[in-house]
């Protein structure tokens, strides 16, 4: 082992170790006796804290924790999306209505199962009409009569075509 001179930056001179000491170095503070399955930040810290050094450690360290099984079984689920997320927007009420069909339902009196919803994306106003069967005749009478004569004619109807 020799001392590092390019790591002035970091404080005192660290020892510089070989790939084969620093695998064995990066597994015995994550996993070892005393290991606490930190990420590769806190494991490059506790490494270069006893006084060791090498070129590439974060690199080395971020490859060799995500190789841990018992990391990943037991690490968190992240709730975030993997695409970024791209809010809609309503100007003003009743400008743009989602609509939606739900069912099939157990049969309900006048044999209704199906429900038609409509929801207005600013106030979140809900309109559902129960139906018997699906058709384009009670999707245009639930569009007339209970958004265009009670709110308007709104700007968008979103819906997302499906069977």
């Amino acid at each position: 082992m020799a001392f590092c001179t390019d790591n002035l930056i970091w404080g005192p001179l660290l020892k510089c170790v070989d790939a084969q000491d620093a695998n064995y170095l990066l597994r015995e503070v994550h996993e070892g006796i005393c290991g606490i399955h930190a990420g590769p930040r806190m494991v490059v810290a506790k490494i270069m804290n006893t006084g060791y050094y090498w070129r590439g450690m974060h690199v080395d360290a971020e490859k060799e924790l995500r190789r841990c099984s018992a990391c990943q079984r037991h690490a968190p689920n992240t709730l975030r999306p993997n695409n970024a997320m791209i809010p809609v927007t309503a100007s003003w009420p009743f400008q743009k209505w989602a609509i939606d069909i739900t069912g099939s339902f157990p049969e309900a009196p006048g044999r209704v199962k199906f429900l038609i919803v409509a929801i207005d994306y600013f106030t979140k106003w809900i309109e559902a009409q129960p139906v018997a069967t699906i058709n384009a005749a009670s999707i245009k009478k639930l569009i007339w009569e209970f958004i265009i004569c009670r709110f308007r004619l709104p700007m968008n109807l979103v819906s997302d075509n499906g069977t």
